[in-house]
């Protein structure tokens, strides 16, 4: 039953288990709470508290360019057309994606971009490589056919800012199509964009953490040293 309810939502663009998992939170809650609260339900016990949840996987996913780049290619002709820029701006800023949909054209400036991060990080500025800037200009030339009357980098397709119900929205149709394409193998979420820009990144600092141990946790990439003779 576990495992058709994940391909059921992977063939729906969602993420498998953690989304099933999440159902079954949901719905062991509400029936403990309609046991409690409400007579002649007609159950004696709550059915869900004898399903075990699948275990999910560690968010320390490593994208590697082949995947990332798969995916990339494979969203600027399935996907709209804001949604490959917010893959390369998460990716080479190591940017949160609400870290993304706020940047504003004076954000992007002539040094760099200065990042408003979240969550207690500190704001900085990345400075251009020629990839970043190939992404700005993009994203500038994306901006001019949305009729955004805000001064948002990366607005909707409607010129509004994007909200992470749009997001994942149009993400989960993205891999539902990836799905039917037969590449969810390679399928990846924007968050794990973060902790690939983090562990590329010649600096790791990049992604403005403010704890080590809040680092630790992005660098996913395995590292290589040489022998020591």
């Amino acid at each position: 039953m576990r495992e058709q309810l994940i391909s059921e939502a992977q063939a729906n663009g969602k993420t498998g288990t953690s989304y099933v998992n999440g159902h079954i939170r949901v719905a062991r809650a509400m029936l403990t709470w309609a046991l409690n609260h409400i007579e002649g339900l007609g159950l004696q016990s709550n059915p869900f508290m004898g399903i075990s949840l699948g275990k999910e996987p560690r968010k320390n996913r490593y994208v590697t360019d082949q995947e990332y780049e798969e995916q990339y290619l494979f969203a600027i002709d399935n996907a709209p057309g804001y949604l490959p820029l917010v893959f390369e701006h998460a990716y080479l800023l190591a940017c949160r994606s609400i870290e993304v949909t706020t940047l504003t054209v004076p954000d992007a400036n002539e040094i760099g971009y200065l990042v408003h991060r979240t969550k207690g990080s500190k704001d900085n500025i990345i400075t251009y490589t020629e990839r970043l800037r190939a992404a700005r200009e993009a994203a500038m030339a994306n901006r001019a056919t949305t009729n955004c009357k805000s001064d948002l980098l990366l607005p909707s397709t409607r010129g509004t800012q994007l909200t992470k119900d749009t997001l994942q929205s149009a993400m989960q149709k993205l891999k539902k199509k990836m799905h039917k394409a037969g590449k969810s193998d390679i399928c990846w979420d924007l968050h794990d964009l973060k902790r690939k820009g983090i562990s590329d990144a010649e600096n790791a600092k990049i992604g403005g953490h403010k704890s080590e141990n809040i680092l630790q946790r992005y660098l996913v990439k395995l590292e290589s040293y040489k022998a020591s003779a």
